[in-house]
């Protein structure tokens, strides 16, 4: 179950922008374009006729070739988000108890990834800041993906749910002896002390259209599997939370050898 969650949320921008497209008019008018190009094939239009059919016709051709890099961009991002899709599925954990292997992972390019994809989220609009890279830690890279892109969600559904139409995410990582701590602040609608302490639990959930709980219960699990630790608090409604992930610090040796 856990692993279907994360195929939702990575399944999201997908569904978003094939939406996008479908629903997008096209960029020129076919039929002025075909009349324009007609009445340029005659021989009897004047020139200040001719100047201004050929200005229309060269505005239609720019303006339809921004359209095809716009949709180019949108498509490169949805297959980038169902080939995360494809690697949740591939890579899953054999046995539920087993520990996942660590491996020196750049979690702000694991950050940049996500905030991409979360960006297309539907609600409202939402601005992301997060560190320059690298920054290292040991972890196993689909499973910290797959955290960091369930907290982005949360996040964004917080932002959304507080009606305002935008928001921010802003992440900070910081490293102290052999432990590194990621933190993922937001802006949203922010949740109480009794909630806070059963976000951990298996089925709960603060959004009454979801079922099943399933995310931040299998985020803390797998985050203490590969030896680090999950909090989320916050100062009340309204105030936003903080996501605080903690992680091992890569030994200094393992990275001059990488």
């Amino acid at each position: 179950m856990a692993v279907m969650h994360n195929v939702r949320n990575a399944l999201n921008p997908i569904s978003t922008i094939l939406s996008r497209e479908i629903a997008q008019a096209p960029p020129i008018d076919r039929g002025m374009l075909d009349r324009a190009l007609d009445e340029l094939a005659r021989g009897d239009v004047p020139d200040d006729r001719r100047q201004k059919l050929a200005a229309f016709v060269t505005a239609a051709i720019d303006e339809d070739a921004a359209n095809r890099e716009s949709t180019r961009h949108e498509l490169s991002i949805g297959r980038a988000a169902m080939g995360h899709v494809l690697e949740i599925i591939g890579q899953q954990q054999q046995a539920a108890l087993e520990r996942p292997a660590l491996e020196i992972c750049d979690v702000t390019t694991i950050i940049a990834r996500n905030a991409t994809i979360v960006r297309y989220l539907d609600g409202a609009s939402i601005a992301f800041g997060f560190p320059a890279g690298p920054n290292l830690v040991m972890a196993n890279r689909l499973i910290l993906s797959q955290v960091i892109g369930n907290l982005f969600a949360n996040a964004a559904e917080s932002i959304v749910a507080r009606g305002t139409g935008s928001g921010s995410i802003v992440t900070t990582i910081a490293q102290a002896d052999d432990r590194v701590t990621i933190e993922i602040r937001d802006d949203g609608e922010g949740i109480t002390p009794a909630v806070a302490a059963t976000l951990f639990r298996r089925g709960f959930s603060t959004r009454a259209h979801k079922s099943g709980g399933l995310g931040l219960h299998w985020c803390a699990n797998s985050v203490n599997a590969m030896h680090g630790s999950l909090r989320l608090e916050s100062e009340g409604p309204g105030q936003g939370a903080v996501a605080i992930l903690t992680l091992l610090a890569p030994d200094a040796a393992l990275v001059d050898a990488d």
